[in-house]
């Protein structure tokens, strides 16, 4: 591990040529980490994966059906943390180079999808309750109430911290946000406090945070070493179709093992299973990041990706609402269905119509990150230790 003084040398070169379009510096490999290819593969992997977490939350309003894709939600939200690492490491060295910068784009791009998120979650629980209160009260600890406490720490992300589990409403999925948010936060102060503030900085985020964040934070750094190793002359070709290959295989074999049946979960125990559960996100951390190291090598093999780059970039734009707002809406639409909860065509409605929902509301939040940034600015502004700044992305 270099010292401190080299990972900076390293980083200011690395933002350097990124923000000249060169793309390399001296000992990076042919193709930059984040060119064109690897970029669309990124926004490829994000609906999928995406994808994968409705169809592991489907069982819990079809009878039981489509119990088989519970394991790979959780080790969907597993691949999300490490691609959320591997960007993060590209923005911050190719324009947020500063604190304000990074964090109110991190704020804007959070809030422009985790406020609508709420006020959705809130609107489909109380609609839904009046339709069907049986299923509602079926759905046992995968609902929760939507008090004044859990608001609070939905907008403060503090959801997750140490032995709590709280989270809005039938909107399970808001718990990841109670780990990412902090992944990003921590990451900010390591990268941003001067010299020895910086480690003191992060050890206070892992201990305002807690511990289960903290367990699952390796996931999250493989995603930023994956980027800083894609910047070095250290894989060959040759490796990198084994790591993109070995990597596609490694992981089906995995799902074909009693390990695919053990994911991260957001309990606050650190019991045995638990212990089990998380060395299993490791292993599918690793495997994805292998992955994504193997593909940036080899992307400039996959100039064909380029060619559907319009629909892919189109559809990975919505991940983020599809994400935070598919459960709520998934729950609320079962009531409204025309089909029996255990027919086949009650999966056909609940994929269509929570799809539909989802990409409409995208059209407000995360497609709108102008709207957003100005109304964070704005308020920003209107603060009285925000008079100066007038915009905390220039």
């Amino acid at each position: 591990m270099c010292g401190d003084a080299g990972w900076r040398r390293h980083w200011r070169s690395l933002r350097r040529s990124v923000q000249n379009g060169s793309g390399f510096v001296p000992g990076m490999i042919s193709h930059a980490p984040m060119n064109k290819p690897t970029s669309v593969y990124l926004d490829l992997i994000r609906p999928l994966a995406a994808l994968f977490v409705i169809l592991s939350h489907l069982h819990m309003v079809t009878g039981n059906q489509m119990a088989v894709f519970y394991p790979l939600g959780i080790q969907a939200v597993e691949i999300f943390f490490v691609l959320s690492g591997f960007v993060i490491a590209h923005v911050t060295a190719a324009k947020e180079n500063n604190a304000k910068a990074y964090f109110a784009s991190r704020a804007i791009r959070i809030y422009s999808v985790a406020i609508p998120a709420l006020i959705v979650t809130w609107a489909a629980d109380r609609v839904g309750e009046n339709i069907d209160p049986t299923l509602y009260s079926d759905l046992g600890g995968a609902m929760q109430p939507m008090g004044v406490e859990a608001v609070l720490r939905s907008l403060t992300f503090t959801g997750e911290q140490w032995k709590t589990h709280i989270f809005p409403g039938t909107n399970s999925p808001y718990w990841s946000l109670g780990y990412e948010v902090w992944y990003y936060i921590g990451f900010g102060a390591f990268m941003f406090l001067p010299g020895k503030w910086k480690y003191i900085g992060t050890v206070a985020v892992v201990l305002f945070i807690g511990h289960k964040a903290t367990l699952v934070a390796p996931n999250w750094i493989m995603g930023v070493a994956a980027y800083h190793i894609c910047t070095r002359d250290i894989v060959s070709t040759r490796l990198g179709w084994v790591l993109f290959v070995g990597s596609a295989f490694a992981l089906i074999g995995y799902e074909f093992s009693p390990l695919a049946d053990m994911g991260v979960q957001p309990s606050g125990r650190l019991i045995h299973e638990r212990i089990i559960a998380v060395a299993n996100s490791f292993a599918v951390g690793t495997i994805f990041t292998a992955n994504l190291i193997g593909f940036a090598t080899v992307s400039g093999s996959f100039s064909l990706l380029m060619k559907c780059e319009k629909p892919i970039r189109w559809v990975a734009g919505a991940t983020f609402t599809i994400y935070l707002m598919h459960l709520p809406i998934m729950v609320l639409m079962s009531t409204m269905s025309p089909f029996a909860q255990s027919s086949p065509w009650m999966v056909v409605w609940l994929l269509v119509t929570v799809l539909l929902s989802c990409f409409v509301l995208a059209e407000a939040s995360e497609r709108r990150r102008g709207f957003w940034k100005y109304t964070f600015t704005r308020g920003w502004t209107l603060m009285p230790f925000g008079t100066k700044l007038r915009d905390p992305l220039a």
